[in-house]
């Protein structure tokens, strides 16, 4: 049996809306799935946000250009305020089937 693209999408999607994390790249402002590490949450629970890193789940199509690294992201914040990051890695930029990019963050000083 065929691989789907649209149900992928459409299960991606209704994952990324249960929890969802705005994001904005490139002035746009999208929707993701949040998928903390062990160092984020270190640094968010010390209030230390110099070194940090961070998994999103992002649908591919929501981009106007496909996220490269090194492009910066701006996170929103709980009070409204934007943190900004930089693409670090996006392990499955290049493939054709899947609905999503699975994106590395993290400060864009380090």
């Amino acid at each position: 049996m065929p691989i789907d693209a649209a149900v992928l999408k459409r299960d991606a999607q209704a994952n990324i809306a249960d929890w969802p994390v705005t994001i904005r790249h490139r002035e746009k402002e999208m929707n993701a799935s949040l998928n903390a590490t062990a160092d984020a949450l270190d640094a968010v629970m010390g209030g230390l946000l110099d070194d940090w890193s961070l998994t999103l789940v992002v649908i591919a199509d929501d981009f106007v250009a496909p996220p490269q690294p090194r492009d910066l992201l701006e996170i929103r914040m709980a009070d409204g305020s934007w943190v900004e990051g930089e693409i670090q890695k996006v392990p499955d930029l290049y493939d054709p089937l899947g609905p999503t990019f699975t994106m590395m963050v993290g400060n864009p000083a380090k």
